[in-house]
């Protein structure tokens, strides 16, 4: 394994500390120049300043903390009760999903005969909309007019 001596260490936190400060923002008392479509803390000929709206006050870096604090603490909760019920759903196996095994014919028990139903319709040209029978079934005969 290729380790980092000491020299690329410090160049690699050299590297991240001025990229962070690059990053960061510019103090309150900067002021900020707009220069056409571009904004700058140098004047330019033409430029015009830039009210920039004062930072969050003391109180609301406080509240957004505690909001920070609350919502980290319910994610944590979250995490706890999301691997409880993983551990109670893998102790109790794996579910099935899709459609319910098929029992063999021998093993299905005799069912009485079906009454015939009353005839709803009695013209014969009337439209009777069937459910389709499920695969496997085998068709039924149809009535010829």
């Amino acid at each position: 394994m290729n380790r980092p001596t000491h020299g690329r260490l410090a160049r690699s936190l050299a590297l991240a500390a001025s990229s962070f400060a690059c990053a960061a923002p510019a103090p309150a008392d900067t002021t900020i120049w707009r220069c056409g479509n571009t904004y700058s803390d140098i004047p330019c000929a033409g430029g015009a300043t830039v009210e920039t709206p004062a930072g969050p006050s003391a109180e609301q870096r406080r509240q957004a903390d505690q909001a920070t604090r609350r919502n980290q603490a319910a994610a944590t909760r979250m995490q706890r009760e999301r691997l409880r019920l993983e551990a109670a759903g893998a102790r109790r196996g794996a579910l099935v999903i899709g459609p319910a095994a098929r029992t063999p014919p021998s093993a299905k028990k005799d069912k009485p005969a079906k009454a015939a139903k009353p005839r709803l319709h009695s013209h014969k040209d009337d439209f009777v909309a069937t459910q389709p029978s499920p695969p496997g079934t085998p068709a039924r005969n149809k009535k010829k007019n």
